[in-house]
């Protein structure tokens, strides 16, 4: 890739690409050599390959085509016949659009189409309000939109255009087209359009203004390299890296808290008089303040302690659901039927985590987190000593992200935040001894 990119800067290819209107306005640009040298994946190193192979290897390619009686643009879709798309280019009514008929696309639209057809990356192509907001794209580019497929391609409505999702997108691209210079969005928020839900799901954009002839720019090139698993997992990491810093507070300070408490919060119901441990309230408290920094992951959390006396879990701490909601109760039996909802009893006796689908759909509704709609899954997670295995110091309930897919990565990323709870809890009990 070095070695390509080192011809690139050679002058006399420089000036080739400088006086072809495809490329032109790519090396216009002063940052031209450093762009490309950190940017393998830009479209416009792809822009300038296929000018410098049609004018150095393949200098009859125009010719030939001419000599076949077909149009730049027939003979691509004719190299790209196995990608889906291209029976969609060839149907659509591109007569009664501002670009003609296929037979009149210039080649430097053709080129477009093939960079785009070719891809095995998501990348569309869209154009000024000038040439009606028509909206290209290709095969890897039609999980992303679903059900808006086939709709979407061809000129887009005014009404798609006012959605809040490709109003914010539409403003980069009417960026890149008005300046004529290039972008770099990392980590754009871009889901998944499914026909049941929204996925969660994040993108590296290179946009690279595109010209068709004259060198007057009139689209968007955009190139769509997909990051969610890295988003994801960089957000997971910072969540057990701030859980790893929790520690039980210092006696002197935990007892005056644990006094003001006391003297000041007689009968609130999140009162801690109920638990025996302080400290191991004093982790849950802390626990949870961690957790409700990550709204995605922990639209709510519940912490229950297992007081072995009574049988029972008793509440600690809850983050983004109200103390006083119904479905947070003050205490729940290991034995008997007050537990139905959240399947206490079945997660002491196997240890194992449960997943309850539909919580929202009942009589009560859960707060979505980070996301609009309500919770409709949740996790009910054991907390158990690492040093005991038999034993169980409480559980976890967790609202899920409901963008996301429930995965072996999910379950695991749960689950450690599970054993990292239980290391504390273990730690602030032998404190408090």
């Amino acid at each position: 890739m070095i070695e390509v990119l080192n011809i690139l800067f050679q002058q006399d290819v420089f000036s080739t690409l400088h006086s072809h209107p495809l490329t032109a306005h790519l090396v216009d640009q002063k940052n031209f050599r450093a762009r490309m040298m950190n940017t393998f994946s830009d479209v416009c190193l792809l822009k300038c390959l296929s000018v410098l192979l049609k004018k150095e290897w393949m200098p009859n390619y125009d010719e030939k085509i001419m000599h076949s009686g077909e149009s730049p643009a027939e003979h691509v879709l004719k190299r790209n016949e196995a990608c889906a798309m291209t029976s969609l280019f060839r149907n659509y009514a591109w007569g009664g659009t501002v670009l003609g008929p296929i037979s009149s696309w210039s080649p430097h639209l053709a080129t477009h189409v093939d960079v785009l057809l070719s891809s095995k990356s998501p990348m569309t192509l869209w154009f000024s309000p000038t040439y009606s907001n028509i909206y290209m794209y290709n095969d890897a580019y039609i999980p992303l939109i679903g059900a808006a497929h086939p709709h979407l391609f061809g000129q887009i409505s005014s009404d798609m255009l006012k959605m809040p999702l490709f109003a914010e997108f539409y403003k980069h691209v009417s960026n890149v087209i008005t300046t004529g210079c290039s972008l770099m969005l990392k980590d754009y928020f871009f889901p998944y359009n499914r026909q049941t839900r929204i996925l969660e799901a994040y993108f590296m954009l290179d946009m690279t203004p595109a010209c068709i002839e004259g060198g007057e720019i009139v689209a968007t090139s955009i190139n769509l390299l997909e990051v969610t698993n890295r988003v994801i997992g960089d957000r997971q990491f910072d969540t057990l890296h701030q859980l790893a810093r929790v520690i039980a507070l210092p006696m002197s300070i935990s007892s005056l808290s644990y006094n003001n408490n006391n003297n000041n919060n007689d009968d609130d119901k999140s009162s801690s008089s109920n638990i025996d441990d302080f400290y191991m309230q004093q982790v849950c408290t802390e626990v949870g303040i961690v957790l409700a920094a990550n709204k995605y992951e922990f639209p709510f959390a519940m912490i229950y302690l297992h007081n072995t006396k009574k049988e029972q879990f008793e509440f600690a701490s809850c983050i983004g659901i109200p103390p006083d909601h119904p479905a947070v109760p003050r205490n729940m039996p290991i034995k008997g039927q007050a537990n139905n909802l959240w399947r206490v009893s079945h997660v002491f006796s196997t240890k194992e985590m449960v997943v309850i689908n539909n919580i929202s759909k009942g009589p009560f509704k859960f707060p979505g987190g980070a996301w609009q709609e309500f919770t409709d899954q949740a996790a009910v997670l054991p907390i158990v000593s690492h040093t005991e295995p038999d034993v169980i110091l409480g559980v976890l309930i967790v609202g899920m992200n409901q963008c996301r897919d429930f995965d072996d990565n999910y379950r695991n990323f749960l689950e450690l935040v599970g054993k990292q709870i239980a290391v504390h809890l273990i730690r602030a009990k032998s404190h408090a001894d």
